[in-house]
């Protein structure tokens, strides 16, 4: 009786009463066919803000993809490196309606709801494990692609390359990609094109496929581009058993020597025998702002570098860090971070980073998001590693 004036209750006021919600056994993987992880109804928020659409959502170890209620007539589609679900801040649950939120840096925030709280919780779960398992075999970003009508017409472009597949979009926050480039058995070449000189040329395996061409703003980050879809053409080469690498399972796994991807190729190295249970973390390097020490200096333009030492330093310019160790500005032993909990390096706002070494606190600015976030996990891993 009680439990039926809590409904009566309910009904009326919106309050969450979970004694009274009926049991629910749905699983999040009963639905799934093939390489899928997870598949099932949500109610996606539209556009414009006002209407809510019931929508088809499958999981797999790329993206989320949502179809019509009979899964046919793929809608649209949600890119899960880089992103992060949780229970809504701003909306508060009502009667089966458990809000949920699906936050990007660069491609806005999407939401949802679903009919109980159990079944948000496998959403969140769900997708959080995939965006994890994708940050080291993902990039995505801004780049130039050359097209359209006429030869060496050059368009920009949202860029996401997961595995051994390319999606190219618009803008960050399109629904669908303009396209997409399936990089198994694909030749990738850094090229130079006329006005633009830090190209990457893509030629596809099949026969009479189109060549592509992307162009990047600078060297270090043609490479990171390169680096990161050669890790997922090799992924894909390497499984002698016919089945899909999951992203999630690095070769280590198959009792290799543990590896490494730094910043110029791809390499094989034996974790030192003082951290033998740990592997190493990539090597990364970038311009960053410096804030000075005096507040006189204002920010400045350095170029940082995570050595294998243990050492962050930052030079004058990227040369300069070619040229030698002996002409840093100055360094950061890492093992002096204060790295409890993964706070000793913190993403502040949209683009800065602070870091806590006891001492001093460094304050440091990406130029943008992604860059920023990038910056604060590879310096948490090496904190890890280094202490």
């Amino acid at each position: 009786m009680g439990g039926c004036i809590a409904c009566f209750c309910r009904n009326i006021c919106g309050c969450d009463f979970s004694c009274c919600d009926p049991k629910d056994n749905w699983s999040i993987q009963q639905e799934c066919n093939g390489d899928e992880l997870g598949a099932g109804f949500l109610f996606k928020r539209g556009k414009n803000h006002a209407v809510w659409s019931k929508r088809y959502f499958t999981v797999t170890n790329k993206i989320l993809y949502y179809t019509e209620q009979d899964r046919s007539n793929v809608k649209g589609e949600i890119v899960l490196a880089g992103a992060r679900a949780l229970n809504s801040t701003t909306r508060a649950d009502k009667y089966k309606k458990y809000y949920l939120t699906i936050q990007h840096g660069e491609c806005g925030s999407r939401e949802f709801y679903t009919t109980s709280k159990e079944r948000r919780s496998q959403w969140i779960n769900l997708i959080n494990s995939v965006s994890q398992n994708l940050k080291k075999n993902s990039i995505y970003g801004k780049l130039l692609k050359m097209g359209g009508k006429f030869t060496y017409t050059w368009q920009e472009r949202w860029v996401v390359c997961v595995g051994n597949t390319i999606d190219y979009f618009e803008n960050s926050h399109d629904n669908q990609s303009k396209g997409s480039i399936n990089l198994k058995g694909a030749i990738v070449t850094p090229v130079e094109v006329k006005d633009q000189k830090y190209c990457i040329q893509m030629l596809p395996a099949a026969k009479n496929s189109k060549k592509y061409v992307f162009a990047c703003h600078d060297e270090y980050t043609r490479k990171r581009w390169i680096d990161i879809i050669q890790l997922g053409i090799s992924s894909i080469n390497n499984l002698s058993d016919g089945t899909i690498n999951p992203l999630n399972q690095s070769e280590t796994n198959r009792n290799d020597v543990p590896s490494e991807t730094d910043s110029n190729d791809l390499v094989v190295r034996i974790t030192p025998a003082k951290n033998k249970d740990k592997i190493k973390p990539k090597t990364h390097q970038g311009a960053l702002k410096k804030l000075g020490k005096h507040v006189i200096s204002g920010w400045q333009t350095r170029w940082f570098v995570v050595h294998d030492d243990c050492i962050l330093r930052y030079y004058n310019s990227v040369e300069d860090s070619i040229s030698g160790i002996a002409n840093s500005k100055g360094d950061i032993p890492i093992n002096t971070i204060d790295n409890s909990q993964r706070k000793g390096v913190e993403l502040v706002g949209k683009s800065e980073i602070k870091i806590d070494t006891g001492d001093r606190i460094y304050n440091l600015k990406a130029e943008n998001y992604k860059d920023a976030q990038d910056w604060v996990e590879i310096l948490n891993d090496w904190c890890e590693y280094c202490n």
